[in-house]
């Protein structure tokens, strides 16, 4: 019970942090729409609204080509939290070939993502999977630390 009010808080402290880059991106970047997406698709997510919030994030995926392309950390975070929606709608396949793609089109590898991919093989009944990738993810941890 303590691990889902710890997770509340988060996703409380990212809607704030969201309502924040919305009321204030716009009068700094070309990317206005991509930010907005991003922080209205968070705001959502942190209130379990994870269909419309989806949505959001589908959004910034589907317009990639028309924005920045230096925007890369806006598509690798919205590809993630459509892994995590996945994950938390139970569609564990879904959620491991989002984060599959993410690690491999963009070599986008970090805890966070292990973590995920590893629940996810976890969750399917992969123990032997998530066991590797928890190792490596573990690995990784003890580089940075």
């Amino acid at each position: 019970m303590a691990e889902k009010t710890k997770d509340k808080q988060k996703f409380e402290e990212y809607s704030l942090l969201s309502t924040k880059c919305v009321n204030s991106a716009e009068n700094y970047t070309p990317a206005w729409d991509q930010l907005k997406n991003l922080s209205t698709g968070f705001i959502l997510f942190s209130k379990e609204d994870y269909v419309v919030s989806e949505s959001y994030f589908s959004n910034i995926l589907e317009n990639k080509g028309k924005s920045d392309p230096n925007n890369q950390f806006i598509y690798d975070l919205a590809k993630f939290i459509k892994a995590i929606i996945a994950y938390n709608k139970c569609n564990y396949k879904q959620s491991i070939q989002i984060l599959t793609e993410l690690i491999r089109e963009n070599n986008f590898i970090n805890e966070s993502v292990l973590e995920s991919l590893g629940l996810c093989f976890f969750n399917s009944g992969d123990v032997k999977k998530a066991k590797k990738i928890f190792e490596k993810c573990l690995t990784l941890v003890s580089l940075i630390i």
